[in-house]
């Protein structure tokens, strides 16, 4: 076997006790909670040279079905499928010393590495996903603090299928309080917004984030 998939099957078999799935496709291991689902993905490099580098990295991410219906109820939803947050294992690690990159090839160490890898997931990933696991609870972290890895457009949306406006509008009042750098750009993108309407594709600079979901949702911007 692919020494790759190999590692990958030997790390997923230790999450099936905490109820993950594993799928060769991706490959991936996946848990659902509802209302969300938790999702380890693991790559690897098209450098790698069999008994030299054979590199494994991992992402980490969470979606949500019932999220996506409510997106799918509005009109001008900022996302429309079941994305919540997540990324590269190294954006969202707490630590930012330990190793988020790791090389399979040297046999010798393999095993170590696995191993590894393994107490990574369960100290770095496992809690990145559980503050998701009240939704609720993380909507009100929300008006305080950012999360990693979780856009505003995201964090808005999340808030508004999942709590309130009023919850929207407090966490958008956070946001802008501690960045104020968005305003500088956010009155021409309302404005590009109300001259030619949504585009029909994801837009990623955190101001247009900003413009969409206070136009779309009808959230009020202090300028």
């Amino acid at each position: 076997m692919d020494v790759f998939l190999e590692a990958c099957t030997k790390i997923a078999s230790k999450f099936k006790e905490y109820g993950y799935i594993y799928a060769k496709s991706g490959p991936h291991i996946f848990k659902q909670i509802k209302p969300l689902t938790y999702k380890i993905s693991f790559g690897t490099s098209y450098h790698n040279i069999p008994g030299e580098y054979v590199s494994l990295n991992i992402y980490a991410n969470i979606r949500s079905i019932a999220l996506k219906k409510w997106r799918n109820n509005q009109n001008n939803p900022y996302l429309t499928n079941d994305w919540v947050a997540g990324g590269m294992s190294h954006l969202i690690s707490t630590d930012s010393d330990v190793l988020t990159k790791w090389d399979l090839a040297d046999t010798n160490h393999r095993e170590d590495i696995i191993s590894d890898i393994i107490v990574y997931i369960k100290s770095q990933i496992f809690p990145y996903f559980e503050q998701f696991s009240d939704p609720p609870k993380i909507i009100e972290r929300l008006k305080f603090q950012n999360i990693p890895e979780f856009s505003i457009g995201s964090v808005i949306e999340f808030a508004l299928c999942f709590g309130s406006l009023k919850d929207a509008q407090e966490i958008l009042n956070r946001y802008l309080t501690q960045n104020p750098d968005i305003y500088k750009n956010f009155k021409s993108k309302i404005e590009r917004l109300e001259r030619e309407g949504f585009p029909d594709h994801i837009v990623s600079a955190y101001s247009e984030q900003v413009a969409w979901v206070s136009k779309s949702y009808g959230l009020k911007i202090k300028m």
